[in-house]
Order: structure tokens, then sequence, then C-alpha cells
């Protein structure tokens, strides 16, 4: 989930459910021309992976060598984690994209335990509630949550990595991304169209009560502290 761009002492963090596929884009609109002749036929997650310069390309020790290397700047997009959280169950849970199979993958493993504990399995509309949701992801230990509900902090290594330049969603994302294109030499397109992957649904209030608030911030105060977000934020 990382870029490595040694010739510019640059590397990017590519946090899941922090408007990874606007950065993605942006940055193979740059490096690959020629896959934008045609946007709807091209997986850009795909085309990613697949990069040279990816993370996943490079063994440990030359991988951290990269990111901790004298001089270099690590970009790292955070996101509130209620809403964080949100868009995760609204993507990949309530009505997850065709094509998408996360949630077949995970849904025996949710009814067990919502039968289990005694929770509601389908909403009004068919889906998965939201509370039973966020009460299966705060039984599940860090380390075995997916990728896009998972701490931010554990997924970006925060602590073991200097992170020089981070922005917020919410608040400098584009003045944040203008300063990667900055330092990478890139040009900022802003006609690149943004995507948002938030699901079908668009809630038109938050799907929080106070009490899975409570629990989501105890399950992911050290992403509250480390980036500084409010625990009353998700009114």
């Amino acid at each position: 989930m990382t870029l490595i761009f040694s010739d510019k002492k640059v590397n990017l963090f590519l946090n899941p459910k922090v408007a990874t596929s606007t950065i993605k884009i942006m940055c193979l609109a740059n490096m690959a021309v020629h896959l934008f002749d045609d946007l709807s036929s091209l997986d850009i997650h795909d085309e990613t992976r697949h990069l040279p310069n990816h993370g996943s390309q490079f063994g440990t020790s030359q991988f951290f060598g990269h990111l901790n290397a004298p001089g270099v700047r690590n970009f790292l997009f955070v996101r509130n984690p209620y809403t964080r959280l949100t868009s995760a169950y609204l993507d990949k849970i309530a009505a997850p994209k065709r094509g998408c199979h996360l949630y077949e993958g995970k849904q025996g493993a949710i009814f067990h335990f919502a039968q289990k504990h005694h929770l509601v399995v389908e909403n009004e509309l068919g889906h998965l509630p939201f509370e039973t949701f966020v009460r299966w992801v705060i039984k599940t230990p860090n380390h075995k949550l997916n990728i896009h509900w998972a701490l931010q902090s554990d997924l970006s290594m925060f602590g073991k990595v200097r992170y020089s330049d981070i922005a917020k969603l919410e608040d400098n994302f584009q003045s944040g991304l203008e300063n990667l294109m900055q330092a990478l030499d890139f040009k900022f397109n802003k006609h690149i169209p943004q995507k948002a992957n938030a699901g079908s649904i668009k809630p038109s209030k938050s799907l929080y009560t106070a009490e899975t608030a409570a629990l989501v911030y105890k399950k992911f105060k050290p992403d509250f502290k480390i980036f500084n977000y409010d625990v009353d934020s998700w009114r």
C-alpha cells in the first residue's frame, strides 16, 4: 500500500477508504498516461499494485530503508475514524459494489457472531445493520481487522515510519494532494475525476448512536489521539 519514488525521495502510503482511488488516478495519470485512453475499463487498484515502485515489490529491509532514509518525505492521508468506518460499511457491507467479494467472505463469520450475541442480522432494507457490523468489528482483534476498517495508525506503521506530511480528508486533502504532486514534479489535474466509493446508500443522517460511537472510540482511540480527531465528531 506504499508507492516508493526513490528518485524524488518521496513515499506515499495509500490508506484504504481515504480517497485512494483519486490519489491513484492522479499518480497514474502522470506515470502512465496511456492507461487513461479509456477510464471505464481501467482497474485502478490492479494497475497500481503492478507498478514497479509499489512497496510490495521490495524486500522488508529495502522497503524500510527507502521510507526511513534521510531527507525523505513520507506522505499520509487520514480520515475521521467514525466516517471511515461508515464508508467501509456502506461500500463493502451494506451495498457492496458488483464484483466486491469482501462481504461474501465475511458474511458467515458476521452472521455467526450476530446469532451468538443475539444481534439483528437484517434491517428493514435487507442489509446487515450498522450496529451489528460495529459490534463485530470491535470484537475482532486488531491484527485480524480488514484493511478497510483497520486502525490507520497500525496500517501506516505509525511510529516505525516518520511521516513528514499528514493531510486529513476532511480538512486539507486538496492542499495535501497538491503538495504531493509538487514534491513528485507531477501535474495537478483538477479535471481528473475524484472517485468516492461510499456504496449506493446515502444516509440522510449519522448511522451512529451515542452507544455505538463510544464503542468505536474505544476501539480506534489511538487513531483519534494520534491524528487529533474529536471524540464527539460522530454527531
